[in-house]
């Protein structure tokens, strides 16, 4: 299988082409990753390649031609193409940090206001029409990927029977036709914070879909942390009333986020956590705002 360092001369070389006279290059975790963070000529880039499943990132170019000019926070698109037959992407790099680091750490370190922005930037993404992104690749189309993923969280050995309802409940919403855009695998690792910006990133799962998905798969992912804070919540509630959205599936979503986590490499404690998180959820149907 290719490792990034295979291919790191690679990137030196397009960074140097593409970018001009090079001052530092640095591979970004994990270590499955073919993404790096560039300095040239003053300025600081993301530079991405597709050794390995190719017609991912290509897929996040087309989305990047797509969502251009429609004021979205998010990085512009420097250049794009191949190099040596595997495809690149060149972004501007908006910031050191994600989301992620925030809330994994301390609440404290949340910004009053952070959570609104972030959800107003999925909300403008979702104001756009998702049609050609249906098509996966080789006829594997996003609701056949929601159909696996919902299969597996069925199929997971440690899941109790009051999780059930939730599971058909879940299948029933991902029946439904779609035409809006939805980010389909948004979490707070896909928020790049600079100061007080907050920047959108990772598009290869783009496609249509339903935006309480999106809201609660971000709030699924602070809730692996197990230090959900009632503010978050009351937020997003704040955000739903404004914006016509649907608590109940913003709920749904974000519980089932937590248990799609779990996975076979899960340590037992964190599968344990989560579980009995997603429980006590399930029990609380006010737990947004009085978790």
């Amino acid at each position: 299988m290719a490792m990034w360092f295979d291919h790191q001369d690679t990137v030196i070389n397009l960074a140097t082409k593409r970018l001009g006279e090079l001052q530092e290059i640095q591979h970004l975790p994990p270590e499955n990753n073919f993404v790096w963070s560039v300095e040239a000529g003053a300025h600081s880039y993301i530079v991405k390649i597709g050794p390995v499943r190719p017609y991912r990132l290509r897929r996040e170019i087309r989305a990047y031609d797509h969502l251009s000019g429609n004021d979205l926070p998010i990085p512009t698109m420097i250049n794009s193409g191949e190099i040596e037959r595997i495809p690149f992407l060149i972004l501007t790099r908006n910031g050191n940090k994600t989301a992620e680091d925030l809330f994994a750490v301390d609440h404290e370190s949340v910004e009053p206001g952070l959570i609104s922005r972030i959800l107003a930037g999925l909300h403008c993404l979702s104001g756009l029409h998702c049609k050609s992104f249906d098509l996966i690749k080789n006829g594997v189309t996003t609701r056949d990927r929601d159909v696996e993923r919902l299969e597996y969280t069925r199929s997971l050995a440690v899941l109790k029977s009051i999780h059930l309802d939730l599971l058909d409940r879940i299948e029933s919403v991902n029946s439904r036709p779609y035409s809006q855009m939805a980010h389909r695998d948004f979490s707070p690792r896909q928020v790049v914070l600079n100061g007080n910006g907050a920047t959108l990133i990772d598009f290869e799962s783009i496609g249509p879909g339903l935006l309480e998905r999106d809201i609660g798969d971000f709030i699924g992912g602070i809730l692996k942390f197990g230090i959900f804070q009632a503010e978050y919540g009351l937020e997003v509630v704040r955000f739903a009333a404004t914006n016509g959205l649907a608590c109940d599936l913003i709920s749904d979503h974000a519980i089932y986020s937590l248990l799609w986590s779990i996975a076979k490499s899960t340590p037992v404690e964190s599968v344990n956590m989560r579980l009995d998180l997603a429980t006590k959820l399930l029990n609380n149907k006010d737990w947004l705002t009085t978790p």
